[in-house]
């Protein structure tokens, strides 16, 4: 990174755990704790981000349908559809400012408008930290 110079897309994580509109809540609750996430991305037929599923999402879902006996619903019944996006080409120190004043852990990553991956806080963390250390 050295600076500002460092992009999104050369940080993401591109092979990260997404889900396809109307996957079942099980499934994805599933597969979250299997891949040891916080979230993910789902995407459309097309590809494109219609929404995230975040571990506090599924949380209040399951209690109520173990409550109420109900069916397990889907992603897209539970899923937060008003998600931030960020590009591939946006810079680190673009992605921190937004982190600071937006509270998801991770963001999806979108390339040419399609789901490309995320980009988590640990990350962004992590490369701050490499290009910006002072030195003792």
């Amino acid at each position: 990174m050295k600076g500002s110079n460092a992009l999104v897309g050369q940080h993401m994580q591109n092979k990260a755990l997404v889900f396809a509109s109307g996957t079942l809540l099980k499934d994805a609750v599933d597969q979250l704790l299997a891949h040891n996430t916080t979230g993910a991305a789902v995407t459309d037929a097309d590809n494109s981000v219609i929404g995230f599923l975040s571990e506090r999402d599924c949380i209040g879902h399951i209690l109520q349908a173990a409550y109420h006996q109900e069916t397990m619903p889907t992603v897209d019944e539970v899923m937060t559809r008003q998600v931030i996006t960020v590009s591939t080409e946006d810079t680190l120190l673009d992605v921190a400012q937004l982190m600071i004043h937006h509270p998801p852990k991770m963001y999806p990553v979108t390339l040419d408008g399609k789901y490309a991956g995320v980009i988590s806080r640990q990350a962004v963390l992590r490369e701050l930290m490499e290009s910006f250390a002072v030195a003792p």
